[in-house]
């Protein structure tokens, strides 16, 4: 948690800043770059493919396949405390989500953030999709039905897996 602290006083002002929700789509190639480049940008090393494949479904999950990304947000991170240093935008009423100038600096905060709970990504990892549901739902990342979310993530996991090991291949 103190990385995660420290990244957001280190790399956003000092106060709070809204700003306005802007559309900022990716296709699904595009997004495995991304997640792997920041993932290398915060951790100094390749991520396993399955965790590659991990985030991708898991984004994809979160902001329809990639169509439905605000701000370079991946993976709606959001409920920001009041006075969280950095710009944000608000979405469904007071809500308030992070907002990045770029997709690269959306992945690393993917990365930081998801570090919080580091089981979902140990069960991504292990090729585990349904775990890493219930592992993100303990962690109070999402509020859905376990289900359902568990049920939607783990068919795009197949698809995640195939984008990661193609993007290896060509890497």
């Amino acid at each position: 948690m103190n990385l995660i602290i420290s990244f957001s006083i280190l790399a956003f002002p000092a106060k709070e800043c809204k700003v306005e929700r802007k559309l900022t789509p990716i296709d699904s190639d595009d997004l495995v770059k991304i997640l792997n480049e920041s993932y290398v940008n915060v951790y100094g090393n390749l991520p396993h493919e399955n965790l590659l494949a991990g985030a991708w479904s898991h984004i994809a999950l979160e902001n329809q396949h990639g169509r439905k990304i605000w701000n370079h947000n991946l993976g709606n991170i959001g409920n920001l405390p009041a006075g969280t240093p950095g710009p944000y935008y608000s979405h469904f009423g007071k809500a308030k989500y992070r907002s990045h100038k770029n997709f690269v600096t959306g992945g690393e905060e993917y990365w930081r953030f998801m570090s919080r709970c580091s089981i979902a990504l140990k069960n991504f990892r292990s090729g585990n999709p349904k775990e890493a549901s219930l592992s993100l739902k303990r962690c109070n990342y999402y509020r859905s039905n376990q289900e359902d979310y568990s049920i939607a993530l783990s068919n795009l996991y197949a698809k995640g897996l195939r984008k990661s090991k193609e993007f290896k291949r060509r890497e």
